[in-house]
């Protein structure tokens, strides 16, 4: 993973109302850390863990490949290049919309 992914998120759950309220270490296997998140503080916390499995480590959140939403693990989002990234980036954020809806 690229610097821009994390910044392309953090930039999309701002633009959505969204603040990373704190950022959690991972679980020293397959999580590489996690962000609480929140809109409202009438509603709760969510969090978005970062997949960083790796043969020998847990991989630093700048090396994750994936995440997803905690609360509802079939919402997920990849790494993946510019071209398919943004649509899924899209689609995780409009995940995240309808679960705090």
């Amino acid at each position: 993973m690229a610097e821009w992914h994390l910044d392309d998120l953090r930039i999309a759950l701002s633009k959505k109302g969204w603040d990373v309220i704190g950022e959690l270490p991972g679980n020293d296997y397959n999580i590489s850390a996690s962000w609480q998140i929140q809109r409202s503080t009438k509603r709760p916390t969510l969090h978005i863990d970062f997949k960083g499995l790796d043969d020998l480590e847990t991989l630093p959140i700048e090396r994750a490949y994936a995440c997803h939403l905690r609360e509802n693990a079939k919402s997920s989002l990849y790494f993946s290049k510019q071209r398919t990234w943004k649509p899924a980036l899209k689609k995780f954020i409009s995940d995240l919309d309808q679960i705090d809806g």
